[in-house]
């Protein structure tokens, strides 16, 4: 037998699995150790055989491997006790290619499967984002809109000549304070805008009043919002001759504090 002869009788395999004699185990180490190709097929022997072993392989079961003997027994019409353990050894050989040749196979496809989960992943992760500006850029869309609606209406109003403008200017107790107020005599309606209040204490507020006959009207609470210049509406009036505006309790006064009064304005 040659060496090409001896490298496909399987026998290899069988020393790799520890199914040969010990004579037998000697005769093959000889070979390995004396010549480079036997050496360098029983490497890729054991190659295979770690990457089965990694991933948990069975071996054919016995019945597998009588009926595969068997059938191969009745085609080629061997007999021969020896020349049958070259075939055995030589169809598990070409099993075990096979098998890892399959597993190659799976391993390929379990890669592209991640691949493309990942890709998919990425896609997931820069269509959030996205969506999330998105959703950014809509909502400054809808804050930008709505500030030209209430200033469209506010303007409406400035230029409504049934409107009269009431400058509130500062007073002793605070000279920088400014604001504007807007009524109209026949709709009784008050709007007011503030340009400039300090920033109020915790639990106080300004609250808006009408002066009539040298009486104080409440005409509610002003939510102060430095950023905020646009026309807020208050209580209706009908009669007015000056309108005030003073720091009060959360919740209001019934009658102005006269000595935290921060602007007033004369019609």
């Amino acid at each position: 037998m040659n060496i090409k002869e001896f490298i496909s009788s399987g026998i290899l395999e069988m020393y790799a699995c520890g199914a040969l004699t010990k004579d037998e185990s000697a005769a093959v180490e000889k070979l390995i150790r004396n010549n480079q190709d036997v050496k360098n097929e029983f490497e890729e022997i054991l190659k295979s055989i770690m990457l089965l072993s990694s991933l948990r392989q069975k071996s054919p079961e016995e019945s597998v491997k009588s009926s595969l003997l068997k059938s191969i027994r009745l085609k080629s019409g061997i007999n021969n006790d020896n020349l049958q353990n070259v075939t055995e050894k030589s169809s598990i050989k070409k099993y075990s290619y096979m098998l890892a040749a399959a597993i190659v196979l799976l391993m390929l496809s379990i890669t592209g499967n991640i691949y493309l989960i990942k890709n998919l992943k990425e896609y997931e992760r820069q269509t959030a984002v996205l969506n999330d500006k998105i959703k950014l850029v809509n909502q400054d869309f809808d804050a930008v809109n709505n500030k030209l609606i209430r200033s469209t209406a506010d303007m409406k109003i400035a230029m409504d000549k049934n409107y009269k403008m009431v400058i509130l200017n500062g007073l002793e107790k605070s000279p920088s304070s400014k604001a504007f107020a807007f009524w109209n005599p026949v709709s009784k309606k008050v709007y007011i805008m503030v340009e400039s209040l300090p920033i109020p204490p915790v639990n106080l507020r300004y609250q808006l009043w009408a002066i009539s006959g040298g009486k104080p009207f409440n005409l509610g609470m002003i939510d102060l919002d430095p950023s905020d210049n646009s026309l807020h509406e208050m209580k209706n009036t009908d009669n007015v001759q000056a309108f005030a505006i003073t720091l009060e309790p959360q919740n209001g006064s019934q009658n102005p504090t006269m000595t935290e009064m921060y602007a007033m304005g004369e019609i």
